[in-house]
């Protein structure tokens, strides 16, 4: 899934294919991230396509740290 934060859109088959998880596992992660709001999805034709949202994840890092530092 790493393979996702460094291309802009990927679709399931092309996240599949540089991956060694079968199709439904790779669906299903995708779910579990859509869910937590870390990627997005748009559809474009009969594809889903899919990419990061990391400003949430980066915010709550920050606020992680700045709690730590205090």
């Amino acid at each position: 899934m790493m393979e996702l934060c460094c291309k802009e859109e990927l679709t399931v088959n092309e996240l599949t294919a540089t991956t060694s998880l079968s199709r439904p596992a790779v669906s299903h992660h995708l779910k579990l991230m859509l869910d937590a709001g870390v990627i997005t999805v748009r559809q474009v034709g009969v594809e889903r396509r899919y990419s990061p949202n990391l400003a949430p994840v980066i915010a709550q890092l920050k606020e992680l740290t700045a709690t730590l530092e205090s």
